[in-house]
């Protein structure tokens, strides 16, 4: 992450398949252009903006500790199908995965902020693998519209279907 660090406020840099802008002490990852199948943010990237992962064609994605929110709609209509959120995630963006192929998704933070339509016309979705008990999920996901039937898994071994 060195690389990113000489970036002025505001200043736009791509490296390698990413594109990234400095607001303050944060660094947001605002757009990949890459091909693979596998990507790995960078460490030191503290927010995906709003669509910056949207068509792409990618199956799984792996953050880092640190990174906090995931934008509107970052993973919109993409190829998506397997995603980790550590426990720094603390906000997912509206619509992060609507119309995406995601069918794993794991969610470290108990007390993730999700805002409306996180799942909606994610037809694939499966599994959610959510690290707290069954009354933190009910309060992180009241009132979410999704597509799919798919089972949360959490923490203590019970499960349930939705």
């Amino acid at each position: 992450m060195k690389d990113i660090a000489f970036l002025r406020d505001g200043k736009k840099l791509t490296i390698g398949d990413f594109s990234y802008q400095k607001n303050g002490d944060n660094v947001i990852l605002t757009r990949y252009a890459g091909h693979k199948s596998r990507v790995e943010v960078p460490v030191g990237v503290t927010d995906l903006a709003d669509e910056s992962f949207s068509g792409a064609r990618i199956k799984q994605v792996v953050l880092p500790q640190g990174v906090r929110t995931v934008g509107k709609k970052a993973f919109y209509c993409s190829t998506l199908q397997r995603i980790e959120l550590p426990s720094s995630v603390a906000l997912l963006g509206e619509r992060a995965f609507d119309c995406s192929s995601i069918r794993t998704i794991s969610i470290k933070n108990p007390e993730i902020l999700l805002e409306s339509e996180i799942f909606d016309h994610a037809y694939e979705m499966t599994e959610i693998l959510f690290d707290g008990t069954p009354e933190q999920w009910e309060n992180v996901f009241f009132d979410q519209t999704y597509s799919a039937s798919f089972v949360v898994r959490f923490s203590d071994g019970t499960t349930k279907r939705y």
